[in-house]
């Protein structure tokens, strides 16, 4: 007969194979392996790689807010500018009128309950006229009071002149290298994609203008910026202008500037068209997708959408994938071969739905930008170095062909401890998972690019196919299941090998499992080689008896959990 103490070994080990053995494995791409072999690429330079280093303002950028922020108070200028900013970044998106309409008769209904209850109580059951008008009256005032803390108050924003230099200070350095660090990205990945025109819609003062020429200057002609706000395109011009409105040459040729968007008139294509920190400021989801529309139909090739990175500003980006995506798939029936389409350039891996909204727990999908806050006016570049979150979106015109689009993104910071890298990813199955790398098992490149590679990047890696065995999970695997795997285990794994399972198991599990000699050094009437029934039945006792003890270990883990 099996020690309890051996057979609980291993079962504990089946039990800890099924928690810890990881489902999602990655090897590393096979051409990028190959030119880290050659020594062509550098393990800290991989093509997944966007250096989201802290850069520096363009110097005519930085020469003009010199001048424009020189005839203001410096502090009056900080308090309000972290004002506006900590309130842009906070806002939420407007309430729809059903919404509102629904939560109101909640609201009413409920408040009217209680209020008829204290009534009959008062009164008996004999209300006058006079009586339900009062009670009418507080009950309606109490209902929209309630409903005023439940709902957010929208308002559109209103910039006035002093408003766009508190805009330019506390936002126009962020969302600068937001948008230049998007545009790097495109560039990196598309290096023969050399864009002539840009619509920027929601201009502000300008910062799309500015990053697109830092990336593609040299073919840049023509530049379409609306906003609403004509003091925002005052403020965007003059810095243009090198903060000197007397200068007649811009920075840049070709830029030109309107107040007017009318979604319908979408007759003209544009290589770039950008949206950034503009939908928001939208009211009815409705108006959003009617512009994310207008804007899909001027592209010709990248369209991006950038937001904050809060739930408000997520929501905004995920339900424009969702409808150009749907717009794709609707025009893909009408047009059939014909149909150019497009599909997401990223940060998405994938065109499935977004696993951060299938979830319960709905996270937003945001990544990290460094930058340098501008707080003197004397020099710019001794502000603090600051991190904000933004979500965004890129969608390419034509087919999705590139095999890196199915590279998974690292879509929170990993975690890095001696010989082994945790990387939190969104796979190309439309998944969340974290990709367990270590420097033993997965290879000196895979590791070490793993090292290298920071939350927003993408891991130069494609899936490895798991045997159901080794996709088990305690949370969706019953008993029953974990026996089987320990029958089949003693019954297929030979000698010494049947727990030298070093891939899956800590170390501390490894230096406590038992090796199928033991099991059989423990039983008095050990198998003979050349006798097969006695061999069936030994395993059979034993299947047995294990059952028993990995039932009684299994229901005990999962009361504890």
């Amino acid at each position: 007969m099996l020690s309890s103490k051996k057979i609980l070994t291993y079962s504990r080990y089946v039990i800890h194979r099924a928690r810890y053995k990881h489902k999602y494995q990655v090897t590393l791409d096979p051409g990028v392996e190959k030119e880290l072999e050659s020594g062509k690429l550098k393990h800290k330079l991989h093509p997944g790689i966007v250096p989201n280093k802290v850069r520096a303002l363009p110097a005519r950028l930085q020469y003009a807010i010199e001048k424009l922020l020189s005839d203001y108070p410096v502090k009056n200028l900080s308090i309000k500018s972290d004002a506006l900013a900590k309130y842009l970044t906070s806002r939420q998106l407007a309430v729809e009128d059903h919404v509102i309409q629904s939560k109101g008769i909640s609201i009413e209904q409920d408040i009217l309950k209680k209020e008829m209850e204290k009534m009959v109580k008062k009164h008996g059951n004999e209300l006058t006229d006079e009586v339900l008008e009062g009670m009418n009256k507080r009950v309606k005032a109490a209902s929209l009071k309630t409903l005023k803390t439940r709902v957010y108050n929208w308002k559109p924003m209103e910039y006035s002149a002093f408003d766009t230099i508190c805009y330019l200070l506390g936002c126009g350095v962020q969302q600068y290298h937001v948008l230049r660090h998007i545009f790097t990205q495109i560039s990196q990945r598309d290096p023969d994609f050399n864009p002539n025109r840009l619509f920027d819609f929601g201009s502000g003062v300008g910062t799309a203008t500015w990053a697109a020429n830092q990336v593609w200057r040299k073919s840049l002609v023509e530049h379409y910026c609306v906003d609403k706000s004509s003091d925002m395109n005052t403020l965007a011009k003059l810095l243009l202008l090198g903060g000197d409105e007397n200068n007649e040459q811009m920075a840049f040729k070709g830029v030109f500037f309107k107040e007017f968007f009318r979604p319908e008139s979408n007759t003209r294509q544009y290589d770039v068209v950008v949206s950034a920190y503009s939908l928001m400021e939208l009211k009815h989801t409705k108006d959003r997708l009617e512009v994310v529309e207008s804007l899909w139909k001027r592209t010709n090739g990248y369209l991006v959408l950038v937001e904050y990175g809060s739930n408000a500003g997520f929501q905004c980006i995920h339900e424009a994938r969702d409808h150009i995506l749907q717009l794709n798939a609707q025009q893909s029936l009408v047009e059939g071969a014909d149909f150019e389409g497009g599909h997401v350039f990223a940060p998405c891996p994938h065109e499935l739905p977004c696993p951060r909204f299938t979830q319960e727990k709905k996270t937003p999908c945001n990544f990290p930008i460094r930058y340098k806050k501008l707080t003197n006016t004397q020099n710019l570049n001794d502000g603090n170095v600051k991190t904000d979150v933004y979500s965004y979106l890129v969608m390419k015109r034509g087919p999705r062909t590139d095999p890196s689009l199915s590279w998974p993104r690292v879509v929170r910071e990993g975690v890095n401890p001696k010989h082994c890298s945790y990387c939190r990813v969104c796979t190309s199955t439309g998944t969340l998972d974290e990709a367990i790398i270590s420097k033993g098992k997965s290879g000196k490149h895979l590791y070490k690019v793993a090292k290298y590679t920071a939350w927003g990047d993408r891991l130069p890696v494609k899936d490895t196919p798991q045997s159901e065995k080794d996709n088990l999970h305690p949370m969706d695997t019953d008993s029953e299941t974990l026996k089987n795997v320990v029958a089949d285990d003693l019954n297929h794994t030979d000698g010494n090998q049947r727990l030298k399972d070093t891939d899956s198991l800590s170390h501390a599990t490894r230096t406590n499992t038992t090796t199928k000699q033991d099991f059989e050094k423990s039983n008095n009437n050990p198998p003979k080689d050349d006798d097969k029934q006695t061999e069936l039945s030994q395993t059979s006792n034993t299947t047995e008896c294990i059952d028993s003890h990995v039932d009684e270990s299994v229901t005990r883990y999962f009361n504890s959990t």
